[in-house]
């Protein structure tokens, strides 16, 4: 009996490690608020690599003000996808800034296998992307070559 509550505690105890260690970080609860044409959209911040891969996948929404703000280390040509999305975005692709690349309107994937996603790319190298619900792009009234303050 002693033998089995020893051996019971200590599976107990390599669990606890276990999901405390390998708990992916939540994208931040800091939220970079953003005005354009007399909006306001509160972006979350993912500004490494956990917080940018998990993105807003496993949600079941996006708050009608809310969005996510993916900050990259250097300009790069990134590729995004929508696993584990369940509701269509917005994608502006921005640099120094400015808009680079707008793709609006992707649609939440139908199948979860995960080799059928399609991928989304700037056409040039980008230091930010922004994720909002799809049509926010056109309600905002946002086009290339817009200089966005946040």
């Amino acid at each position: 009996m002693k033998l089995f509550l020893i051996v019971t505690a200590l599976i107990v105890m390599v669990l606890i490690y276990a999901v405390l260690h390998t708990q992916v970080k939540s994208p931040s609860t800091t939220r970079l608020p953003w005005k354009h044409n007399r909006e306001t959209i509160y972006l979350e911040i993912a500004d490494d690599g956990s917080e940018r891969s998990l993105g807003l996948s496993g949600r079941d929404k996006l708050a009608t003000d809310g969005g996510m703000i993916f900050r990259l280390p250097h300009p790069q040509i990134p590729t995004f996808w929508m696993s584990g999305v369940k509701f269509p975005l917005d994608i502006i692709w921005i640099r120094d800034k400015v808009v680079i690349d707008l793709t609006p309107n992707i649609p939440a994937p139908k199948d979860s296998d995960e080799t059928k996603l399609q991928f989304y790319q700037p056409r040039e190298p980008v230091d930010e992307v922004i994720e909002l619900n799809a049509g926010m792009v056109e309600k905002l009234g946002i086009t290339i070559g817009d200089r966005l303050n946040y």
